[in-house]
């Protein structure tokens, strides 16, 4: 496959990126919500979001109160972040070309 180390992987987050987010918010909205996670940061985010300091500590992301968007915008970053490890490894390592795909795909 041409591109650059990260091209399939690009291609990928492009063209699935958003189906995944609308995917894993409703989940990790009610795992929030069902730990209590939801609850503490939005009191967390009251209590010093007035403070110049404690304000300094909160992440730009989160100052909105949308935590369950910032922990789904994490979760895909690190599943694309993955992916694109496993295929830099695929691209520069033909041992890792494991099945017939793989070979026909990234190889030479």
């Amino acid at each position: 496959m041409k591109g650059g180390d990260t091209a399939a992987t690009d291609f990928f987050r492009q063209s699935s990126e958003e189906k995944l987010y609308n995917a894993f918010l409703p989940i990790i909205s009610e795992q929030t919500a069902a730990t209590g996670v939801t609850q503490k940061h939005k009191s967390l985010t009251g209590s010093v979001g007035n403070n110049p300091l404690g304000a300094t500590l909160l992440s730009k992301s989160t100052k909105s109160g949308d935590l369950d968007g910032y922990v789904t915008d994490k979760a895909i970053n690190g599943l694309f972040s993955v992916i694109a490890q496993q295929e830099q490894d695929i691209r520069s390592n033909p041992a890792a070309r494991t099945t017939g795909l793989l070979k026909k795909v990234f190889g030479k």
